[in-house]
């Protein structure tokens, strides 16, 4: 398993997510198509959202080719504690959400400066449309 270590600290400039984002993607690059992945995020101390996002998403679509895991940093608190709280990697699903929950009951977020990563449905249906709106309109 090929171990991704992501960098212990991703500046605010919008660049900087962007920088590290194609930095994995030239290391993935150089391996074969189907060896396992390990992204290593146990020495990050700070990440901002342009950051992670593609990053999410480059987990998300290598996971269809091969094995992909993921290392938090250890103890309760920090970079870890906001990725589990975002549920990174795999994202909060509004469809999911519902049939457990019977609401999209995100009060948690009100006071936060961020809220979870969030896999809408990407079909050009009218259901996901329709799940799409009832789920934006619960912000209002």
């Amino acid at each position: 398993m090929t171990n991704i270590v992501v960098s212990p600290r991703i500046a605010e400039r919008f660049g900087a997510g962007i920088g590290e984002y194609l930095r994995i993607l030239q290391e993935i690059a150089l391996l074969p198509p189907d060896a396992p992945l390990c992204f290593d995020f146990r020495r990050c101390v700070f990440l901002t959202p342009f950051a992670l996002l593609p990053l999410v998403l480059l987990m998300q679509r290598q996971a269809k080719q091969r094995q992909v895991h993921h290392k938090l940093p250890p103890g309760a608190g920090g970079v870890g504690a906001y990725l589990k709280h975002i549920f990174f990697p795999e994202g909060l699903s509004p469809e999911a959400l519902m049939q457990t929950q019977g609401s999209y009951d995100l009060d948690r977020y009100v006071v936060k400066t961020y809220i979870p990563v969030t896999n809408f449905p990407a079909q050009r249906t009218a259901a996901a449309t329709h799940q799409r709106d009832k789920f934006f309109g619960c912000h209002q």
